[in-house]
This record gives structure tokens, C-alpha cells and sequence, in this order.
């Protein structure tokens, strides 16, 4: 049972499947012809009742949040933040979205700094410079415009360091599986929002219609829920058993998986400022958590 290894192990295995199921996930939302705001819809009121169910027949666990503020925070930025992924997704090469979307452990130290009180030393600064000028790169905004994906792909990274954060201190006594809960309810409940006052007050355009569902999409969303399911449940047990700067490195192979999806699936090829920038925001994010891998985690769910 993987649950007899070390805390890190079994955090590499949780974060490793996370980073497979999340790729999948996107490459899915891209090859749909659903828009993105009822995808995010249908999959966050899934996961929210089936959630629901296991804490209402489990003895151990329960709907009460110890920090219900902290909670609340979490799982509104991260509901925009899992909404932007998908649509930069559906329209930028899956290679950029992945290599864009690195910008989240870029990010994450100074959400550290603010938040956690870590300190950041010169050498820290300097690497996150270094990433910051690839993510220019990886935009190449002098040779073309800036699209707006690209922007959305940035704030949902900020979004989604921020969600981390906030993550790793409720997992220090939260199960995931209430995290999960949370999360649902929240997503559901805003694009919820959105649908009942499309058409008087707010309308996002065509990524927010809603399509009568066919036996072909509740196929669809039978696979997509049971995908993000596990990758939000592995991505959150991933963080409850190890801290965030041990975590970090494991990202990258989101770039290998999303590149082979994109030759053989969208037959997409990465473009070299690609190529350039994620090489630039790896090789800095490397140097930000090669210090943190023999720490001990410092917030640690135990059941």
C-alpha cells in the first residue's frame, strides 16, 4: 500500500497523477464543442453531489470547515481560477497554456512572503526575474499582440498559486475530501449566478451559452467528472503531505504530456518562444524549490 512509504513518496505519487488527469482534463474541455462555462458548471455540481454523498455516509467525516473565512477565500479564487484554465486551454497551443500556467510557482513565493511570512533572499529574486522574463518570451509580445487567453492563462495562475496557499493551511486539518465539497458548491454556485442573470445584467459571449445536453454529452461529462475528480482529490492529498516548495518541480511534466496532446491529437507544434521561455521559468522555478525538497512539511493533514 503506497500509503506505508514516506510522506514525500506518497505526495510524488498523488502529484504526478494530479499533473496526468489535469492535462487529460484540459485536452478534453479543448476538443469540446460545449462552452467553457457549462463544462465548469456540470463538472463542479457533479463533484459537489458526490462529495456530498461520501460525507453523508462516512462516520469520520464532516461538512464543518475549522476555518470556514479561509475556506470561503479558497475556493471563490480558485472557482476563477479553474474557469480561466479552461478557456485559455480551448484556445492557445496546450504547450503555451502549460508553459504560461508555470507562472503559478513563479508566483507562489511571493504569495509565500505575504502570507506565510518565508523569507526571499537575493538569489530568489533574481531567479524569479529570470522567470518572469520567460513568460515574456513564451507571450513574444513585441513581435505580435497580446491575446487575451494568454491574459486569462496569467491571472488563473495567480489564482490558482493563491488557491495552493490557501490549500496547504486548510489541509492541516481539513480532509480533502471537504475541500472538494467547498469547491464544487462554490463553482456551482457562481457560474450558477451567472445563468440566471445572463441576458439581464452580464453576458461573457459565447463561452457562456448554454447547450441542451445530448446523450453524447452526458457521456462526455461522465468521463470528464470522473477525471477531474481524482485530480482535484490527488492534487489536494498531494498538498496535505507535503509542503508546496517539494511540490513544485513535479509540474513540469505537464509540459511533456500536453506537448505529445498537441502533436497527436490538436497537431499543434510548440513555437520556439515557447520552447525558449519554458526553458527560462524551469530553470528558475528549479532553483526556487531546489532548497525546500529535505524540509520537513509544515502543515500536514492527519485523518
Amino acid at each position: 500500500m503506497i500509503r506505508n512509504h514516506p510522506l514525500n513518496l506518497q505526495a510524488v505519487f498523488w502529484i504526478l497523477l494530479c499533473k496526468c488527469l489535469f492535462v487529460i482534463m484540459m485536452a478534453m474541455g479543448k476538443g469540446s464543442s460545449l462552452p467553457t462555462l457549462q463544462i465548469n458548471f456540470c463538472r463542479s455540481f457533479s463533484i459537489f453531489i458526490i462529495t456530498a454523498c461520501i460525507i453523508l455516509f462516512s462516520k469520520k467525516l464532516t461538512f464543518k470547515t475549522t476555518n470556514p473565512k479561509l475556506q470561503l477565500l479558497k475556493v471563490s479564487v480558485g472557482a476563477f481560477g479553474m474557469i480561466g484554465y479552461f478557456y485559455a486551454f480551448r484556445y492557445l497551443e496546450m504547450a503555451q497554456a502549460t508553459t504560461l500556467g508555470f507562472t503559478q510557482a513563479l508566483i507562489l513565493p511571493i504569495f509565500a512572503f505575504l502570507f506565510l511570512r518565508e523569507k526571499i533572499g537575493a538569489g530568489r529574486i533574481t531567479a524569479l526575474i529570470i522567470g518572469y522574463i520567460g513568460i515574456l518570451v513564451a507571450i513574444n509580445p513585441v513581435y505580435r499582440s497580446f491575446e487575451a487567453p494568454e491574459g486569462i492563462m496569467l491571472i488563473a495562475s495567480a489564482c490558482g498559486a493563491f488557491a495552493v496557499v490557501c490549500a496547504k493551511k486548510l489541509t492541516a486539518k481539513d480532509s480533502p475530501i471537504l475541500l472538494m465539497f467547498y469547491s464544487g458548491l462554490a463553482t456551482s454556485v457562481l457560474v450558477g449566478i451567472y445563468y440566471v442573470l445572463k441576458g439581464t445584467s452580464i453576458d461573457v459571449g459565447i463561452e457562456g451559452q448554454w447547450t441542451p445536453l445530448t446523450f453524447e454529452h452526458i457521456q462526455f461529462f461522465g468521463i470528464l467528472v470522473f477525471v477531474s475528480f481524482f485530480m482535484q482529490y490527488s492534487y489536494i492529498k498531494a498538498y496535505s503531505l507535503a509542503d508546496v516548495g517539494f511540490l513544485a518541480p513535479f509540474d513540469y511534466i505537464k509540459l511533456i504530456i500536453s506537448t505529445v496532446f498537441s502533436l497527436l491529437i490538436f497537431q499543434q507544434i510548440p513555437s520556439i518562444e515557447t520552447i525558449v521561455g519554458a526553458i527560462l521559468i524551469i530553470g528558475s522555478t528549479f532553483y526556487l524549490t531546489k532548497k525546500d525538497i529535505h524540509k520537513d512539511p509544515q502543515y500536514h493533514y492527519k485523518k
